[in-house]
Parts: C-alpha cells; sequence; structure tokens
C-alpha cells in the first residue's frame, strides 16, 4: 500500500519542502530586524545587511537580473539569493525522498525535475498576475483619462491610480512613481513596468503615454477610445477562453493519468515498480513515458494557449 502511495508522497513532500523554505527564508530576516530594533541588538542588522547583500551579488549577474525581474512581476516576495536558496531545498528534498523509497539513479531526475516545477509555478504566478494586471487595464486607462481631463501631468495621474487601484495594477503602478521619484524618465519607468508585465495591452498603453509625454497630443480621448477597445478585448477573451475550458481540462486529465496507470499496475501487481526502478531497462521505459506524457501536457497546452 505504500509502495503504491510513492508519487502523490513525493509530490506533497516536494511541495511541503519548498513552502517551508520559501516562508522561513521570507520571514526570518524580518523577524529578525524586528527583534533587533525592539533590543537593540545589532546582530540581527548584520544578518539583514547579509541577506541583502547576496541578493544584491546575486542580481548584479545577468541571469540573476531577469529573475528578479520574474519574481517581481509574478509577486513572489523573494530576492534572487533566496530563491535559488529555495530551489536547492526543494531539489534535495525530493530528490531525498526519492532515493529513500525508490533508487538512489533516479534522485537526480526527481531533483532536475523539481526545479523544472518550480520554475514553472513561477511562471504560471507570473501569468496569473499579468492576466490580473491586463483585467485591470480599462479601469486604469478611465482614471488615467480622468486625472489628465483635470488637468494632472502623467506623474501626478499614475501617483493617484496607484492610490485608488487594487493590486496587482496599484502595486505596479506605485513602484512606477517611486522609479519616477528617485529621478528615474517616465519613458524609462513605462519601460520597466512592460518588462514585468510584457502584453500587447500594456504595450499599446504604454506606448500612448510615451508619444503623450514626448510630442504631447490629446491624451484625454486616446484614453477613453483606448479604455472601450480594451473592454471589448476583455469580453473577446472571456469568450475563449471559456471554448478552451474543455481543452485545457484535457491537459491535466493526461497528466492524471499518467500518474494513476502507475497507481494502477502497482496495485494489481504489488513491488512490480520496485522492480522496474531497479533495473535500466525498467528506468528507461519509465523515463520514455514520462517524457511522452510530458510532451502531450505541453502541446496541448501550447495549442490551447491564449497570446496576451
Amino acid at each position: 500500500m505504500v509502495a503504491s502511495l510513492w508519487p502523490v508522497l513525493v509530490f506533497v513532500t516536494a511541495g511541503l519542502a519548498t513552502a517551508g523554505v520559501a516562508v522561513l527564508t521570507s520571514s526570518r530576516a524580518d523577524r529578525r530586524a524586528l527583534v533587533g530594533r525592539a533590543s537593540g541588538s545589532l546582530d540581527a542588522d548584520h544578518h539583514v545587511r547579509l541577506r541583502r547583500r547576496v541578493n544584491s551579488v546575486v542580481a548584479s549577474c545577468g541571469w540573476g537580473e531577469r529573475l528578479a525581474v520574474k519574481l517581481t512581476a509574478a509577486g513572489i516576495a523573494l530576492g534572487p539569493g533566496d530563491f535559488m536558496a529555495v530551489l536547492g531545498g526543494a531539489a534535495f528534498a525530493t530528490g531525498a525522498v526519492v532515493s529513500a523509497m525508490l533508487s538512489s539513479r533516479l534522485a537526480v531526475i526527481a531533483a532536475t525535475g523539481a526545479i523544472w516545477g518550480v520554475f514553472l509555478w513561477v511562471r504560471r504566478k507570473r501569468d496569473q498576475r499579468r492576466d490580473r494586471f491586463v483585467a485591470q487595464l480599462p479601469e486604469l486607462a478611465r482614471v488615467l483619462s480622468n486625472a489628465a481631463s483635470a488637468g494632472l501631468a502623467i506623474r501626478s495621474a499614475v501617483e493617484m491610480a496607484a492610490g485608488e487601484l487594487d493590486d496587482p495594477a496599484g502595486s505596479e503602478l506605485k513602484r512606477v512613481s517611486e522609479e519616477l521619484r528617485i529621478g528615474q524618465s517616465v519613458d524609462g519607468a513605462l519601460a520597466n513596468l512592460e518588462r514585468r508585465m510584457p502584453s500587447r495591452e500594456v504595450g499599446v498603453l504604454v506606448g500612448t503615454l510615451v508619444i503623450q509625454h514626448r510630442a504631447g497630443g490629446s491624451l484625454i480621448s486616446s484614453l477613453r477610445d483606448m479604455s472601450h477597445t480594451l473592454d471589448d478585448r476583455q469580453d473577446l477573451r472571456r469568450e475563449v477562453r471559456t471554448v478552451m475550458a474543455g481543452s485545457v481540462f484535457t491537459s491535466y486529465v493526461v497528466v492524471i493519468m499518467g500518474l494513476g496507470s502507475l497507481l494502477l499496475v502497482n496495485s494489481v501487481s504489488p513491488g512490480v515498480l520496485d522492480k522496474m526502478t531497479s533495473r535500466p531497462l525498467g528506468q528507461a521505459a519509465l523515463a520514455l513515458a514520462a517524457t511522452l506524457y510530458a510532451v502531450g501536457f505541453l502541446l496541448i497546452r501550447r495549442t490551447t494557449r491564449i497570446e496576451t
């Protein structure tokens, strides 16, 4: 019975380990900072500075900078160094569980799969946050239009919209306002917004604001027309997602079928998975099956993806 539940135990353990490391990493420095301020200790400030220094060093690399942008766009309150610690914890936990329950040869594959799964989770969080931001664009365009009709400049209009809109639009506009406050140009701050939230709708809005800031023009009418167009696009996207819902559900059924078939085989013939994972031919068969199921899942999701 225990052997038939090993796939479930692997995924549950890896998920719990990842969540635990993420919570500890994100809250430990804040807790130490609070304790240090209350007791006057400098040790907590030392740990906070060390953590920030590590994140800064990792972010100074090219891949670290891109990772930091992805984490910010996903709304994950972790620095790139913190995220690498979470990634290592997830890979180690998954490899240890698979090595203890199955075979040490599969531990490396399982750890690699855990790393891939964490990056997929980050990408999904980023896509979900971007979709929520895009859904707020009609309201954002109306707020900016009302601010422009009241005679406010772009800087003041963005700051006002940041206070009125909910997340993620509110937090993203607040970040733009902070960049403008520390001396960043309007073009650069809006370009950073488009970099964090890559979308056609965001690109159109940013392009309109940049052109108006450089050359002037009727920003009020442009934003009002844009808000109506974005509303129509949102309605069309909801209709397309409704039509594609069945195909998207099929992609998850494919993965469930793969895991279910393993449990079914092991329940019919107990111990067969242990024998397969202990022999090279069985390991190759399992790897091939996992690859085919993964390719099927990715192909279905690729064909049903709605470009934004």
